[in-house]
């Protein structure tokens, strides 16, 4: 139904090469850059998800205790942990696992598909042959979709399903297909809002609208059919939508974190982040730097196919039009979300590795509408576009250099952890700090969704069953991967002594001064300042820390709750460097169980460190 039957066969084999060829990139690259995870922790929820799947069931396990088992994009819910993603794309990696063991073969098969797709859609868009095959090449050879295809994400499925249902909309809209291709676009339509619902409204319903304007006599009876597809797996999410929100037309996105979701305001990814105000400005700055100078490097030819794109509209026909302005749609709503900006002003190492992420649908519309102008464009100046076209293939090539090389250092970086945890657990049990306080990437990998592995400690000596600590600290510094792993210390007394210094700081901080400690206990905050290499002496008692006091406490970390320590049960220390505007911003930051009994206290855990590294560690030791 989606092959053409009008293909040579030397055609045939190009294009066999080029899936070929998109394939072994996704199978190869997962493998050696992110078999053990990437920058994008999104990854943890759909793999987990998929490895209980797998085991036959839609929710994880609540394991005791809850709080040091909290899974990135989990919330605890009545049925378990309840991932805040639809389980759709989580239900094609199971598949993967249970058949294959691994997501590689899936990736790799998703990858391929992908350009066999495109080709089609690019004859039915009225494209000739050999721009068919130049659109595939330049779709599924672009380094965000290379990128992209090696990650076991929603992107790609995405992109598989929503190209297919464009493919079938044009069919549908040109009068080369009926009711079995209406009923069928149900299918992969709603397949594909089941794997990003906002997405496939955006770029959807602008090219059904524009179908069933084409079609207006037989849109009801064509429109019954679509609906009809769509049927099974909308039901199927009304049913998991009640099981993991309570309500059938509420999805589990905003469980975690309400705030996280459309519109301008006050936004977060999870709880405990600080809240970013998010508004129209942001919003324009988000398009500018995610889209606008994001696609031109990262989709091959991009800087030539964008303008191209926008030139097309005058001579294009209908069904690349009505791509076009889904193009527009797509913009438009993403404006209204700040996912582009966060992405790229807020978290900007994940693009220069991982590419312009939301932009990644927009790839195929514009390659379709913007090379037939091209290849006009090179006939009426050979030479000059040429010339571009050579660059713009350097400039891919290098951008996707960039970003293998980024990401391999990342994958040397975990495995070297790995590695090292793997080496201590001999010695005994293991601890792993992370920040935010997730079991996200590398973590992990560390403790899985089965079991608890052996990063366990027992800190309360009347505890019959192990517990993982799992204790703030950010897992990734700039440009290095900041973590440490301990095994447990307890050391108890009347009075505990301790010693706290910053550890393994970089060149750039070193050459900073006005650094500040600050110091929590049972809601008490004591401040004192840092100097470079110094080391602070503080003492426990059962109610209270002593050691830092006189100064005022910096406003981000009042204004910080989740950091604080409002208890004797915990002791949170924190380093914060004075800015030139009179400002302070956060180095990095502690949170230390503490036991208390009516005359004695226990510091439960830290002292001496396995292996660290990273920007700013804080150690904590006994004097």
């Amino acid at each position: 139904m989606f092959v053409s039957r009008h293909w040579g066969r030397q055609d045939q084999r190009l294009l066999t090469v080029i899936c070929a060829v998109a394939a072994l990139f996704a199978f190869v690259s997962y493998l050696m850059l992110f078999r053990h995870g990437s920058l994008n922790n999104d990854e943890v929820a759909y793999l987990q998800q998929a490895k209980a799947i797998r085991r036959g069931h839609l929710f994880l396990d609540v394991r005791p205790p809850a709080a040091a088992h909290r899974i990135w994009f989990f919330v605890e819910r009545d049925p378990g942990l309840v991932s805040k993603y639809l389980p759709f794309v989580s239900a094609i990696f199971a598949l993967g696992l249970l058949t294959f063991g691994s997501v590689a073969p899936v990736l790799a098969i998703l990858a391929g598909v992908l350009p066999w797709l495109v080709a089609e859609l690019a004859v039915e868009l009225d494209l000739d042959r050999p721009h068919a095959l130049a659109a595939a090449a330049l779709v599924s050879l672009s380094p965000l979709v290379l990128m992209e295809s090696a990650l076991p994400l929603s992107y790609l499925p995405f992109l598989v399903a929503v190209t297919a249902a464009w493919l079938l909309v044009v069919r549908l809209g040109t009068g080369r297909a009926g009711a079995r291709s209406a009923l069928l676009l149900g299918l992969v339509a709603s397949a594909a809002a089941g794997a990003r619902p906002y997405d496939a409204v955006l770029l959807l319903v602008p090219m059904g609208l524009w179908a069933v304007w084409r079609r207006k006599r037989e849109a009801v009876r064509l429109a019954g059919f679509a609906l009809l597809g769509a049927l099974p797996l909308g039901l199927v999410t009304a049913v998991y939508d009640t099981m993991a929100s309570g309500r059938p037309w509420t999805p589990p996105f905003g469980l975690l974190e309400p705030s996280d979701t459309l519109g301008f305001g006050v936004r977060k990814l999870y709880p405990e982040q600080t809240a970013h105000d998010f508004g129209p400005v942001r919003g324009l700055i988000g398009l500018r730097l995610h889209f606008g100078q994001g696609l031109p490097t990262w989709l091959a030819l991009g800087f030539l196919l964008i303008p191209a794109a926008v030139v097309a509209w005058r001579t294009a026909g209908g069904a690349t039009r009505a791509l076009l302005f889904a193009t527009v749609v797509h913009l438009v709503g993403y404006w209204a979300f700040w996912g582009p900006w966060f992405f790229s002003v807020q978290w900007a190492k994940g693009t220069r590795v991982l590419g312009p992420i939301y932009a990644l649908p927009l790839v195929v519309p514009l390659v379709l509408a913007g090379l037939p102008v091209l290849a006009r464009w090179w006939e009426r100046r050979p030479r000059v576009i040429g010339g571009l076209i050579a660059v713009g293939v350097l400039v891919a090539a290098a951008q996707l250099v960039s970003a293998v090389g980024q990401a391999a250092i990342d994958a040397s970086r975990t495995n070297l952890l790995l590695s090292l945890a793997r080496k201590a657990q001999s010695e005994g049990p293991l601890l792993f700090d992370a920040d935010p306080p997730y079991l996200g990437h590398p973590v992990s990998q560390l403790v899985d969704g089965i079991s608890l592995s052996p990063f366990t400690a027992v800190p309360d000596p009347g505890a019959t069953e192990p517990q993982l600590l799992q204790l703030p600290q950010a897992v990734y510094g700039t440009g290095t991967l900041a973590y440490a792993l301990t095994h447990e210390q307890r050391v108890e007394s009347s009075e505990v002594y301790l010693d706290v210094r910053l550890m393994n700081l970089e060149a750039r901080l070193v050459k900073g001064k006005g650094d500040r400690l600050v110091v929590e206990r049972a809601g008490q905050t004591g401040v004192c300042p840092l100097p470079i290499g110094a080391t602070i002496h503080v003492t426990l008692t059962p109610s209270a820390s002593e050691g830092c006091s006189g100064m005022e406490a910096p406003a981000k970390w009042l204004a910080g709750g989740h950091r604080r320590c409002p208890d004797t049960a915990c002791l949170a220390l924190a380093v914060y460097r004075l800015n030139n505007d009179g400002t302070f911003s956060l180095i990095t930051w502690r949170s230390l169980p503490v036991r208390t009994t009516a005359n004695r206290v226990a510091l439960l855990v830290d002292g001496p460190v396995v292996a660290s590294s990273g920007n700013g560690w804080l150690r904590v030791a006994p004097s």
